[in-house]
């Protein structure tokens, strides 16, 4: 299973993110903008979601990077 997630570069946990965003004062079209265009980003690029995430300044502008690494635990998932 594990296998399987990892081939997606992260890009499952795009919800996540999504909803902290709208959290955070974007309004949901905006939210969904940017989560859209990281997750485009790493699957055509092949690169983490993660990674590019970080990587975004009005994302990391609003919330703080260890915020958005909790967001990405699998153990959100497989409870």
């Amino acid at each position: 299973m594990l296998n399987n997630l990892n081939i997606t570069n992260g890009i499952f946990f795009s919800q996540r993110v999504l909803l902290e965003l709208t959290n955070v004062g974007f309004t949901r079209e905006e939210a969904y903008k940017i989560v859209q265009k990281n997750a485009m980003k790493s699957w055509n690029d092949n690169t983490s979601f993660y990674k590019n995430i970080i990587s975004d300044s009005k994302i990391t502008n609003k919330i703080a990077v260890n915020k958005l690494k909790n967001l990405f635990n699998f153990s959100y998932h497989t409870k």
